[in-house]
């Protein structure tokens, strides 16, 4: 078992399916794998038949987007290598029950192809229910509008295998697939948020200060379920919530425990990006979103930086500063200073009385 200093509470996953909570000392309040896991879920893995385990489990989590979600599954079943050697994992958290059922059916006689209804809302649960199912060592996790190359799997696993032991998390470049025409106002700054990432060509150990992206994101399970997997205070949740950090919270984790982070340049998944989140309001409401994750993620340090923020705007009285917050919501087209003006008053709202 792998334990981090970071969490007060930490869970593993014993292999026969039972669930055993190990707490730990000085931790977040954040749930963890074992207590987002459903109960019915821990029988699924008994009714399979005893087949050599594939080396590679694709999980998909979706949450009302099956027209989306076609292309995805498409794009791991026409991957290069052996069908025996990989599995497709779909978690759905739809609200029609029926909906899944009939999408669902599509995909019935694909022996490598498992499909589950979660009604479990979240998208950190559902990361966690695709992980205690998976059936190899190495999980995958890819979104459901995004499409990966032919060779996604096999680039992730030579990077596993190459890179060695140490290695406990592959991600690999991100490129956009415009549905309409990207917005001239969007700055190569702002890219992130559209979870656009390229490092180059080198196959390298992540340096500090980079990150990756959630729908290129691959991790060896063993460590995912030791550390307690995605935290389900954190990631979306339906429609409504752009909460974030999840992906950035568990590779904190893993790196305070000496594991190792790999870029792998030719691990490429191609990401599609509704027209309905090139629009100014989405990405204000990104930015809100992100400093509520920052604060959830690291609330130990949350005082320190609203301080250090409004120190920056001391010379605004409360309601010259509130007009700022309400200009920049206002505006249509801005810059990547307008994004940090929201992201810093909403950490400064959050901290107020704090």
């Amino acid at each position: 078992m792998i334990i981090s200093a970071k969490s007060r509470i930490a869970t593993t996953f014993e292999l026969d399916d039972k669930i055993t909570p190990t707490p730990l000392p000085e931790a977040d309040p954040m749930k963890t794998c074992d207590e987002a896991m459903p109960p019915a879920i821990a029988g699924c893995e008994s009714a399979l038949p005893e087949v050599k385990p594939p080396s590679f489990s694709a999980i998909i989590c979706t949450h009302n987007r099956h027209k989306l979600l076609s292309a995805s599954i498409q794009s791991l079943l026409e991957q290069d290598i052996a069908t025996e050697k990989f599995e497709i994992i779909v978690v759905d958290n739809s609200n029609d029950g029926a909906q899944v059922q009939a999408f669902s059916q599509h995909y019935a006689g694909l022996k490598n192809v498992r499909y589950i209804h979660e009604k479990t809302p979240g998208l950190s649960n559902a990361r966690n229910v695709g992980a205690h199912l998976a059936r190899a060592p190495i999980v995958a996790y890819i979104d459901d509008d995004a499409i990966a190359a032919p060779n996604w799997a096999s680039e992730v696993l030579a990077a596993f295998e190459e890179m060695g032991d140490a290695v406990a998390v592959v991600g690999g470049p991100v490129r956009p697939i415009w549905l309409m025409p990207r917005p001239d106002w969007l700055t190569v700054k702002m890219e992130g948020f559209f979870s656009i990432l390229d490092y180059g060509c080198e196959r390298r150990l992540l340096n500090a200060g980079e990150w990756l992206v959630g729908c290129n994101l691959s991790f060896r399970r063993e460590v995912v379920i030791s550390l307690g997997g995605f935290s389900t205070n954190l990631g979306r949740r339906g429609d409504l919530s752009l909460l974030s950090n999840e992906e950035n919270y568990l590779i904190d984790l893993i790196h305070a425990n000496a594991k190792k982070v790999v870029y792998a340049p030719n691990a490429i998944v191609n990401h599609q990006i509704d027209g309905s989140r090139t629009n100014a309001d989405w990405l204000k409401r990104r930015m809100a979103w992100q400093a509520v994750s920052d604060i959830l993620s690291h609330p130990e340090t949350a005082l320190e930086r609203a301080n250090i923020t409004s120190k920056k705007f001391q010379k605004f009285r409360l309601l010259k500063y509130l007009f700022l917050a309400m200009s920049i919501g206002r505006r249509k087209k801005f810059n990547d200073a307008s994004l940090v003006h929201i992201y810093e008053i909403m950490q400064l709202l959050l901290c107020i009385g704090a």
